[in-house]
């Protein structure tokens, strides 16, 4: 039996106003058209919509750009009324809860042929049933600073593959100055901390939950090497937020960092002298993989949907093409398409290429409709394991022993 987590919300009086505005959105329609909420920049989903249009002369398309600041509540609350658009940009971590409460169309029929082609579809797979397409899929990479490399006496061409040549690094380049550190670890924000720390564990074969996910399993061997070792990183690093971790990298003061995508069009318009590279983030130095955090954009179709109009749009926007338009501007996101890869695009732009080939080996948090609990266990645990109050081993006993208690 599904759980109802959207349903039967208790409402405040605030955002009574939010669903009025919502219903007349979605109420006030064309019977030629469909609704298309989304989270990307208006201009370019505008050129993308204008050739959908042309080549779909019988299908009008209504966008409504959303705000990351805003948008969660506004989806939760079109759920809660009923008023949908017909196709719907999600996160991957929101999606597990509006399948839970059933608020989403089971599209595994219609999309059988596009399997194969695009990346990340288990963010949007559910007992082995598909409830979304992923459209834009996201990673993070280990970047430095050529310069400090050299300074330190190391070959920027020759970056970390493992943990010891990244730890042997990061000490290297903070012996050069007090002002400068080797790595940048995040501390004070949420919905970051356990996205740089379990690229290390998934890394080494650790995980979070059991396949069925009725188990917690981070108090295991292959998590406490890899928390031990990610704290051996703190006495070369600054401990901030990614905000920070990014200007100082950009002010030349940090050596490494594991960043995103949306650094690669920052830099170069904030610090165009900067010489910096990307790498994958480093692996075990027995056995192991270069993983990394995963997340994406997934299209869904609400319950109620014009589905036959929403899916043409929705493979329109998924198709290399398409989606390229969009990675190549924000640099934050790639295309799911694996056909992406062959695209001339990245040939001209390695270091994007490079960020979609990461994509291959990352991970996602587990498709649990009690993933923000979940999440807020373990970055609380690994805070406190930063600063020192507590042992690896302790923060990840305490992490399952929490999150087993959320679950079951």
């Amino acid at each position: 039996m599904r759980r109802r987590i959207l349903s039967g919300l208790l409402i405040p009086a605030s955002v009574v106003l939010l669903i009025a505005l919502v219903v007349a959105s979605c109420s006030q329609r064309d019977d030629a058209e469909i609704v298309f909420w989304q989270f990307q920049r208006p201009d370019v989903m505008a050129g993308l919509i204008e050739e959908f249009e042309a080549e779909n002369p019988q299908i009008k398309v209504r966008v409504e750009t959303l705000t990351w600041q805003s948008g969660y509540e506004k989806i939760v609350m079109a759920f809660s009324s009923g008023h949908l658009p017909d196709l719907l940009e999600v996160g991957s971590t929101w999606l597990p809860k509006f399948e839970d409460q059933g608020a989403v169309e089971d599209i595994t029929a219609l999309t059988e042929d596009l399997h194969g082609e695009l990346m990340m579809w288990d963010l949007a797979t559910f007992e082995g049933r598909r409830f979304g397409i992923p459209w834009l899929v996201g990673s993070r990479v280990l970047f430095l600073n050529r310069a400090l490399f050299t300074e330190a006496g190391l070959s920027p061409d020759s970056p970390p593959v493992t943990w010891s040549e990244l730890l042997s690094a990061a000490e290297r380049i903070h012996g050069l100055r007090d002002d400068v550190y080797g790595f940048g670890m995040n501390a004070g924000e949420r919905y970051v901390l356990y996205k740089k720390f379990m690229p290390f564990a998934w890394g080494n074969g650790g995980r979070i939950l059991s396949n069925d996910l009725s188990v917690c399993e981070l108090n295991s061997d292959e998590n406490i090497q890899a928390l031990e070792f990610y704290i051996s990183l703190k006495s070369h690093s600054v401990l901030e937020r990614q905000d920070m971790i990014d200007e100082m990298f950009k002010q030349g003061r940090i050596g490494m960092m594991i960043s995103g995508g949306w650094n690669l069009k920052r830099i170069p318009e904030d610090a165009p002298d900067l010489d910096f590279a990307v790498t994958f983030v480093p692996k075990p130095d027995e056995g192991g993989i270069h993983a990394s955090f995963a997340g994406a954009e997934i299209l869904v179709l609400p319950k109620g949907s014009r589905m036959e109009p929403a899916m043409k749009l929705a493979r329109f926007l998924i198709a290399a093409d398409q989606a390229l338009r969009i990675s190549s501007d924000v640099k934050g996101v790639q295309p799911a398409s694996r056909q992406a890869l062959s695209h001339p695009y990245y040939n001209e732009n390695p270091m994007e290429r490079l960020l979609l080939k990461q994509c291959e080996t990352s991970f996602s948090p587990p498709p649990s409709p009690f993933w923000v609990d979940i999440e807020e266990v373990i970055n609380t645990r690994l805070e406190e394991c930063l600063y020192g109050n507590i042992s690896p081993r302790e923060a990840l006993s305490l992490m399952e022993d929490e999150v087993n208690a959320i679950i079951r």
